[in-house]
């Protein structure tokens, strides 16, 4: 009954629905009620996200497909929306499942929505599911950037550096001012154990597109000397690098080199929103746990020292037997 008056006011003029932009024919569903209720519903939530009022858009999302199910825009939509709330995060998967298997669409295909599932599934550690979105646009004549960027990152996930090598090196010759394969292509080749390569491969992404920070972050990473190491992460947050692992490195490197700067990079980390991250913490802990220990030791050291020379007794005390 609810469904039949709303048909009815979708045509009826003067209604609720009435100057909403009909469907465009073409798609087999120009004289089904239902399609062009759905077509609707989809038009009105986009205006609504575009305001802002996403639960609202969702509302509308969720009537659009309850008329047309198969209506794969407003899944996709859906499933947009879903995703930028962590929580929801697997009902964004569904959507995204139920607009590519549905394949209806009025403004595009389900490239889109095969990139958005593959981006998502990689993020939940579901690698060999994102690789089965891809497929079928790998390697397509209007491939782009974005497709050889997720399926690269899948590939030393997987444990298959040699494979990731030989196509992120293929995909960089024609997307070579996209910065995140440069990074995914050094990354395999650290993974061959080939870092003098991985070295060079991110100083020409620098030279290509030098306001790619994070390549020089991983750089630093990847650098043995300490000063070099240092100068690398301090040039990365002169460019407005906001990493807070890259923070914490510049701790663990100035431990080594500049002491006296320990103090500013431990600020940084916690400026920079590290304390928000486990593994990051966990990592501070343990470099701070080690520092305590080396400074105690060095102090153990010097009292033996003194001990030693009888400038202090076994008790610790400075021994004043030579005091009037």
């Amino acid at each position: 009954m609810v469904k039949a008056l709303i048909i009815a006011c979708f045509l009826l003029p003067g209604t609720l629905l009435t100057g909403l932009d009909q469907p465009k024919a073409g798609f087999g569903y120009a004289d089904n009620g239902d399609h062009q209720i759905a077509a609707s519903y989809f038009r009105q939530a986009k205006v609504l996200r575009a305001s802002g009022q996403e639960s609202g858009a969702l509302r509308l999302l969720a009537a659009s497909l309850e008329f047309d199910p198969d209506f794969s825009e407003s899944s996709l939509l859906a499933a947009v929306i879903s995703l930028q709330k962590q929580a929801t995060t697997l009902e964004g998967i569904e959507y995204l499942k139920l607009a590519i298997e549905s394949d209806h669409w009025i403004e595009g295909g389900s490239a889109t929505a095969r990139e958005l599932l593959a981006e998502t599934l990689i993020r939940t550690g579901a690698l060999q599911e994102a690789r089965e979105q891809l497929a079928p646009l790998v390697g397509a004549e209007r491939s782009g950037s974005r497709v050889a960027v997720l399926w690269g990152r899948t590939l030393p996930a997987r444990g298959e550096s040699e494979t990731a090598v030989r196509f992120l090196g293929k995909a960089l010759k024609t997307h070579s001012q996209t910065g995140e394969l440069y990074l995914l292509y050094a990354q395999a080749l650290q993974g061959e154990d080939r870092d003098i390569e991985a070295s060079l491969v991110l100083e020409k992404g620098l030279q290509t597109i030098p306001t790619y920070v994070l390549l020089l972050h991983h750089q630093a990473r990847i650098e043995n000397d300490a000063r070099r190491r240092s100068k690398l992460l301090e040039e990365y947050f002169d460019r407005h690098g906001k990493d807070p692992a890259a923070a914490l490195l510049a701790l663990e490197t100035a431990a080594e080199e500049f002491p006296k700067k320990t103090g500013l990079y431990l600020e940084m980390f916690f400026e920079l929103g590290g304390g928000r991250y486990v593994d990051l913490l966990d990592r501070l802990n343990s470099f701070l746990d080690k520092k305590q220990r080396a400074e105690e030791a060095r102090a153990e050291e010097a009292r033996a020292e003194r001990y030693a020379s009888g400038e202090e007794d076994a008790s610790g005390e400075e021994d004043a037997s030579g005091e009037e």
